[in-house]
């Protein structure tokens, strides 16, 4: 339920970002729809919990790479904190990798918690992005 709820808002956000967020919108929903895809296959075929904890981390230290790429070349501000996000979910990972009472929902629930902000800091971004830009236009 829960997967089917944020690929509805990852849809709405992506078609936002696409139609109103410039070169950013784009990569930044090029990089969350493949990678969120990558994920999927991964956890489909993952059947012992470390490979799928090693899938998830390796997707996300990609996605942190992905997105510090993104917020260093763009003039835009909204970028910088998702990838801020990215860090934090990546720390939590690494975090929750290193206790020695890992448990796999856990670490599971740690790598999602920060899906929806980032989706609510990329709308709100491009949204206030392209109102400055209408304004300059003026």
């Amino acid at each position: 339920m829960i997967g089917i709820a944020y690929s509805i808002a990852l849809l709405a956000t992506a078609l936002f970002a696409i139609l109103r967020g410039g070169r950013e919108g784009r990569m930044i929903v090029m990089i969350i729809a493949s990678l969120f895809a990558v994920s999927a296959f991964l956890k489909d075929v993952s059947h012992e919990p470390l490979y799928a904890m090693v899938a998830s981390l390796a997707v996300d230290c990609t996605s942190l790479s992905l997105k510090g790429w993104l917020a260093l070349s763009s003039r835009r501000r909204w970028p910088i904190i998702v990838a801020g996000l990215q860090v934090v979910s990546v720390g939590m990972q690494l975090a929750i990798c290193a206790s020695p009472n890992f448990k796999l929902p856990f670490h599971d629930t740690i790598s999602t918690v920060w899906a929806i902000p980032t989706l609510l800091v990329i709308a709100l971004g491009v949204y206030l992005d392209r109102r400055h830009d209408l304004r300059v236009e003026r």
